[in-house]
Order: C-alpha cells, then structure tokens, then sequence
C-alpha cells in the first residue's frame, strides 16, 4: 500500500473525537540526584503551563532542557518533586499513568514485535476489559482511519517506518484518550517521509480534536504542526507563543537563535521614538519601529535581531558598511556572509536573479528592513 494521505473516514473521526480535555500544570518542580549521589539537579524548574482543550502544543529545546521530563510527568512515567498537573480538573500528578486518561505515541513505536497488527492496535481495549464486540468495533475503526486495511495480520517487522507509526497512531486513539502525548514520534523517518507524516499527524490531530503535546528537537517540525510553541531551555520556559509570534518575535538572543538563524549588532537603547525605538550603533541611530517589547532601560546596553531574509545588500543605499567573506549558491536563493566591522552577519537573498550579486572581499552596505528589527538585551547568546 502506498503512503498517501490518510484516509480521515467520517464514521471514524466521530468515533474518536469529543473526549478531549485540557491540560494545566501549576509549579512543575523535577529533581533528581546527580550520579554520583553528592546534589541534586533540578531538571523542570517552577513550570506553569496551560494547554486549551483540542490545542496542540510543542515543547522545544535543546537536549537537557527539560522537555521530555515535562512530557513524563505528564503521561504518569515521572512523578513531579512538587507542583500540580490537572487533566481536565483533576490533579493526576500523583495518579499512575493508567489512570490518568492519557496515549503516548513513543519514538522508537514501541509495538510488540510478537503481536499482530491487529492484536497491537486492539491491546489498549483488551486490557480495558471491554466486549468483545467494542473491541471489534473500535479497532476495524482505527484501522480504517490509518488506512491499514488489509496489514492487519502481519506483524510490526513486516511494515514499512511509515506504516509502523501509523500502527501506533492508531492504537493510542483507539483507547480515545483525553489527551495525547508525542515524544518525539517522527525522528526514526527518512526525511520526505517525516515531512509527509508530519502533515498527516496534524491534520489528524485537528480532525479529532485531541488535545495533545508534542516533544520534539527539529524546529521546523514545531513551526509546521503546532498552535503554539514553548521554548525551554535548563528546566525553564523562555516563552510561549504561536509559531509566528515566536519566530517575529522573540524575546532574547537564545530563542532568536535557536528558531531559525538571526543576526544580532550590539547597540545603545536611546529611548522611544514616536512609538518605536532608537538604538545607537557604531556611532549612527537607527530607528526600530516595530521593536516589540522593549525589555532594556534607556542609555543601557541592547542588540539589534534580525533575520537573514529581511537584509538586502546595495553599494549605493545607506546602511551598515561591510565586507562579503563567503557565497553560497542554492538556486532559488544565495546566502552572503558579511563581516561587518568584526560581526559576522548572514544574508539571504530569494530569487537571486532579480538582484545585483557581489563576490567576496567587495564592500557593501546591509540595509535592513527596519520593520523586522527587534530590540533585545544584550547578553550572551547561551543567557
């Protein structure tokens, strides 16, 4: 059977739909001891977090953020060192994941190598205790909904990466839970297929709306399937925001940098302008009037963030004089390295053929959109 787009079947969507629930946590602490058993180290610190019914929400992070604890506290697999976690308006954060009305669609499958597809998908209900005619029902159901139709008998070494993640889709909504957990689910797939099953995924999840939150590393991925995005970083949440809010605007260096790549010129915040923001830098003011929130004090050190796509390179605009050090040609865009009086900024200019190309070692000026420039503090990008 090929990969094509799932078969969403009405029958079944309503069969899966309407049990969802939110999700809030109050003062998430984890702790663990340290290996050598000496401390203690605090890996989710002081979380507050809530997650609307039928909402998909992404943490995102560096490896060591925290991410996947959250994640763990959430399914039952770890208990909290203090703090509160509600499903709905119950407080679980002490109730065994079995209890908790929750699926979790695991990185590696975790099917059961031994078991049919069928008996995989139909575990969940078996174990529930339900007739033999519910099970029936629901898992021909899911079935058809990750159109698996014809699979049922093989088993899990016999499918495709593809078809096995829709195997475990389809027995973590079999047991219609209230919320739906994702750690990691696509980062075993090639990358076409990734891309594809993460259309798919969220297309789904949108159908049924289940609440659900997702763990992942790649930032495309979170940009393309969530409502929202929670940046994490050492246990603590740097911000929470749409995919858009976040990547337009940021709020320090570290989540500009970490979503996507972004150019950063140190300055001096002068004060509002008509709205906006003025910022010294090497000696000239360039004026931001669309700076976000400005989080410095007037007179106080600050850089100036902005995007490699919102830059275009002239040799007869004013703006910031550089030296082009490297050109990478990709086609349908060419990417400049510009050293800029020791900072070292990145361009990228679309559709190339419309604009004047330059070589290295040639001086030219950065002029930004100034629209697009944001204001943050200046502190080192791991801060």
């Amino acid at each position: 059977m090929s990969e094509d787009t799932l078969n969403h079947d009405t029958e079944a969507i309503r069969q899966f739909s309407g049990k969802s629930s939110g999700v809030r946590l109050r003062d998430i602490t984890k702790i663990f001891p340290t290996p050598e058993g000496r401390g203690e180290t605090t890996a989710v610190n002081h979380i507050n977090l809530d997650i609307a019914d039928g909402e998909l929400v992404t943490l995102l992070g560096p490896s060591g953020c925290g991410k996947t604890t959250t994640l763990r506290m959430i399914s039952g697999f770890e208990y909290p060192s203090s703090g509160q976690i509600f499903i709905g308006s119950k407080d679980v954060a002490k109730v065994p994941p079995n209890k908790r009305g929750i699926s979790m669609v695991f990185q590696s499958y975790a099917l059961f190598p031994h078991m049919s597809i069928w008996e995989n998908i139909a575990y969940g209900l078996k174990v529930q205790h339900l007739s033999r005619n519910e099970v029936l029902s629901r898992t021909k159901k899911a079935v058809d909904l990750m159109q698996l139709d014809g699979m049922e008998k093989r088993f899990p070494n016999q499918l495709s990466g593809g078809q096995q993640q829709r195997v475990a889709l389809a027995r973590a909504i079999v047991i219609e839970p209230m919320v739906l957990l994702f750690d990691e689910p696509l980062s075993n797939l090639d990358a076409k297929l990734r891309v594809h099953m993460r259309d798919e995924l969220r297309s789904l999840q949108k159908r049924l709306g289940i609440t659900s939150l997702y763990v992942t590393h790649d930032q495309a991925e979170a940009m393309a399937i969530s409502d929202r995005v929670v940046i994490m970083k050492d246990g603590d949440l740097m911000q929470i925001g749409s995919p858009r809010e976040i990547y337009e605007y940021p709020v320090n260096k570290f989540v500009a940098n970490f979503i996507g790549t972004a150019n950063f010129i140190p300055g001096t915040y002068e004060g509002t302008d008509g709205g906006g923001a003025a910022v010294r830098v090497a000696g000239k003011i360039i004026k931001v009037p669309n700076p976000g929130k400005i989080p410095v004090e007037q007179g106080g050190p600050c850089c100036l963030a902005f995007r490699p796509e919102s830059v275009k390179l002239s040799k007869d605009s004013e703006g910031i004089p550089g030296t082009v050090k490297r050109v990478t040609f990709f086609g349908s865009n060419v990417e400049y390295e510009l050293d800029a009086s020791g900072t070292t900024l990145v361009i990228e200019i679309y559709n190339p053929q419309l604009f004047a190309s330059y070589g290295e070692g040639e001086k030219v000026n950065a002029v930004l959109d100034s629209e697009c420039v944001r204001v943050l503090p200046d502190a080192p990008l791991g801060e």
